[in-house]
């Protein structure tokens, strides 16, 4: 009889086996806790939180770089602006025929320095602003306008000329968007993507800042003088003339408009003469107290008032409460004032750049000056700074601050 040869499946031969032999539970547990240790073992040890990056001469002569953006240490020279790698090296040398005005901040887009300067032909305060900008990687001039820049957004440029247009720029290509002129003194808000205008003939105007189209309109019925300024609350416009033959202006000189309406409001309706927006709630300055009071957002109602001569910044959802030279004292509850985190013996690092979230230095007795990075709720220490640092810039996640002996270090902060 010829031999028959079955087959069987591989898969259900070896599923059968198994079957027939399954290792004790001691064994399963044991082999998942050597897996687990393992691992564990494999981990790469914690990253440094604070990495120096970078130490070489100040070539900016003591004055501290004035901006940084994409890795370049930008710093200000004798006709021009210069760029630096983070080790030292010049990228690149811009040449201006204008100066660049030390009260007005370097603005950043992406791919690109703004600066506000002057022109070597004028003197006078008012005359002569220039625009520039840059491209990052080159310092080629991209494109120059007559002007202030009102606003540098990632998106927008918004230019004013000699205090009578106001001109709205795409930031990438240029392009102007729309524009008005006559234009007594203005202001934009970013948030609500507004621009708003006080006209020579007393017209309050918003616009919007993607389109022009006029918003509200309203009119200002106090005396403008040569001069004025526009600030923008949440809740509230006001608008403050000037004169330089009268330096100290007065309360009774401002006029107060609803934002929501553009509708003039009494003075002395208002319960302080500045409000500010401080994240969860409302913090109030009284123009006859040295103290800030908290106010609910939505009522308005008093909840707390600090010690005379602090003053609140919002930090997530938190209120950074400091005085004096920049000395924290606590990040509190915002509605109540509790203390969450007590700052005593920090103290905030001054530093030029576009992000909001402080850095603190803490010198200690033994001579070590710790860096922190305020949270929402707690300092998160990131390292030892090895020597005393000044004149910093900013810009997450990396700092640039003069050091002894006319020297810059430079820094990366761990997110």
């Amino acid at each position: 009889m010829p031999e028959i040869v079955i087959e069987l499946d591989r898969d259900a031969e070896v599923e059968r086996a198994a079957e027939r032999w399954r290792p004790p539970k001691w064994t399963v547990i044991c082999a998942a806790l050597l897996s687990v240790f393992t691992l564990t073992g494999a981990q790469a040890a914690p990253r440094p939180q604070l990495t120096q990056l970078g130490l070489f001469a100040d070539p900016t002569a003591g004055l501290g770089f004035r901006a940084l953006h994409d890795d370049l240490l930008i710093a200000e020279e004798p006709a021009g602006l210069a760029a630096y790698e983070l080790d030292g090296r010049k990228r690149w040398r811009a040449y201006t025929d204008h100066y660049f005005a030390q009260d007005h901040p370097i603005r950043t887009l992406p791919g690109l320095i703004v600066v506000t300067g002057k022109s070597f032909d004028h003197e006078a305060p008012d005359e002569g602003d220039v625009v520039t900008a840059l491209d990052t990687a080159t310092g080629q001039e991209r494109w120059r306008v007559n002007g202030k820049v009102d606003l540098a957004g990632d998106d927008r440029v918004v230019v004013r000329q000699d205090d009578h247009s106001l001109l709205v720029y795409e930031a990438d290509s240029f392009r102007l968007r729309w524009q008005v002129t006559d234009v007594h003194a203005s202001a934009v808000h970013a948030q609500t993507r507004a621009v708003v205008a006080v006209a020579n003939d007393g017209r309050i105007i918003e616009h919007d800042l993607d389109s022009g189209v006029v918003r509200k309109l309203g009119r200002v019925t106090v005396p403008l003088g040569d001069g004025a300024s526009v600030h923008i609350e949440d809740s509230l416009i006001v608008v403050r003339p000037w004169s330089p033959r009268e330096p100290m202006e007065s309360p009774l000189e401002s006029q107060f408009f609803s934002r929501k309406s553009l509708e003039p409001i009494d003075p002395q309706d208002l319960p302080s003469q500045l409000r500010l927006n401080c994240g969860l709630v409302i913090c109030s300055y009284a123009t006859d107290e040295d103290r800030m009071s908290i106010l609910d957002r939505e009522s308005g109602g008093l909840l707390w008032r600090s010690r005379p001569g602090q003053v609140g910044v919002p930090m997530g959802g938190s209120l950074l409460i400091y005085e004096g030279e920049g000395f924290a004292q606590a990040l509190t509850e915002p509605r109540t004032g509790a203390v969450r985190v007590d700052l005593a013996g920090w103290r905030i690092l001054p530093t030029r750049g576009p992000d909001m979230v402080p850095l603190v230095i803490h010198a200690g007795p033994d001579g070590r000056i710790r860096l922190g990075v305020l949270e929402s709720n707690w300092v998160r220490v990131v390292g030892v700074l090895p020597v005393e640092v000044t004149r910093c810039v900013y810009r997450a996640p990396l700092l640039a601050c003069s050091v002894p002996q006319q020297q810059i270090g430079v820094w990366r902060i761990a997110p």
